[in-house]
């Protein structure tokens, strides 16, 4: 019994670290339900690209306990939005991130029960130089008190 119990522990630690790097991004998409707070106990969900490798490595310190971070290996292309709970959401959600456009729009719309395609162009490339004066570039988006709404990121 022991030794079953240690094989599932085992098999259940691997396909969450091949999850993890699964959900990193690899030039493709990465899927995410947000469901309900009170049942997943995550409030935010964060979606980053970052060029720096030093920045990279120290990507997961930057998430609290109710957050989830999704570090992308490459420039957000598309995003999608899906709000199948419309009625869930008033007044509580919250986006934000590198965007180029009001992002009011996009959380009254969600409330509206709207599915909602952000594209490449809505983001922009954030640059800043850190005290070792290298560049490193970036681009993220956040979703925070938004439940029932399914996300798609394509990179």
């Amino acid at each position: 019994m022991g030794k079953i119990i240690k094989r599932f522990a085992v098999v259940v630690i691997v396909g969450v670290v091949l999850g993890s790097f699964a959900s990193c991004g690899g030039g493709g998409s990465l899927k995410v339900d947000t469901g309900l707070e009170e049942l997943t106990g995550i409030d935010s969900y964060d979606f980053t690209w970052v060029d720096g490798d030093k920045w990279k490595r120290n990507y997961e310190d930057f998430c609290s306990e109710d957050e989830k971070c999704y570090l992308l290996d490459g420039k957000i292309k598309e995003i999608t939005l899906e709000s199948y709970l419309p009625e869930e959401l008033r007044g509580s959600c919250d986006v934000g991130g590198d965007l180029t456009i009001d992002d009011s729009t996009i959380e009254s719309a969600l409330e509206d029960g709207a599915t909602i395609v952000l594209a490449e162009e809505d983001f922009e490339v954030f640059t800043f130089e850190t005290q070792d004066g290298e560049t490193i570039k970036s681009m993220s988006f956040y979703i925070e008190d938004c439940d029932y709404v399914r996300i798609t990121v394509k990179t």
